[in-house]
Formats: structure tokens, sequence, C-alpha cells
């Protein structure tokens, strides 16, 4: 099921500034990535698995926003007035970043396998094997 989503925003800008990238644009690719996301993962889970989602798209819309499209627009906001105050302690920022990240991915790892999230072996294969047909 992983390999049905695209990455997260902030693993896509924070591996743009390890890289020395454009961040702003790996937001926005993440953005409209996860946006597009919304109605094809569902559907690429569906068609894997066999199983419906049975999904409200209007509760996924306004978690997208809350998520994703709020706190962009306001750090893009809030951007030129705390950029010169955190200059001076960019590499401590950074780690700081890093390691909220890697925080909430743990986080998000123990609550699945927490409430049981087991996969089927035969369809866990099944995926591995078209994951790679698909991207390729």
């Amino acid at each position: 099921a992983l390999a049905c989503v695209p990455t997260t925003t902030s693993m896509c800008v924070m591996l743009s500034a390890k890289a020395g990238g454009n961040q702003a644009l790996a937001a926005v690719s993440a953005l409209i990535a996860n946006t597009v996301a919304i109605v094809a993962t569902p559907w690429l889970l569906s068609s894997l698995t066999r199983i419906d989602p049975n999904l409200s798209y209007p509760a996924l819309w306004l978690s997208l926003c809350g998520k994703m499209v709020l706190p962009l627009l306001a750090g893009q906001l809030l951007r030129p007035r705390l950029a010169p105050l955190l200059a001076p302690h960019r590499p401590t920022v950074i780690k700081l970043s890093q390691t909220l990240i890697l925080t909430l991915l743990f986080q998000i790892f123990s609550d699945v396998f927490h409430h049981g999230g087991a996969v089927p072996p035969a369809t866990l294969l099944r995926v591995a094997l078209l994951v790679p047909i698909l991207h390729a």
C-alpha cells in the first residue's frame, strides 16, 4: 500500500534541501501529487487488493487542506519575517526539522503496527511484483 502513495511533502522538501534543490518547487510538486493521490491511491489499492475503500472524498479534501495547504501557505507568509531571525541558527533548524520528520514517521509506523496493519502475503507479493512494472 505504501508504494501506491506519493511521498510526503516534508520528505520532498527535506531531500530537496539536502540536494541543494528548489524547496518551494518540491513542496508544490508534492502538493500536486498528494492532491492527485486522493483519487489515484484508492483506485490503485482497490485494483490491486480487490477491496472497496469506501472513502469520503470531501473529508479527504478537508484533511488535505488542513494538513498540507494551510501549513504551506502559512509557512510561505511567515518566511520573510522568520528567515532573518533563523538564519544564524540554520544548522540547528535543519537538524530539528529532520528529527521531527523522523519522529513523525516513527509515530505513523508504530500506530500502523499497533492497530494491526498486517497485509496478507498474497496481496503483498502482488503489490511487490506490480509496483516495479507500473513505475517502469
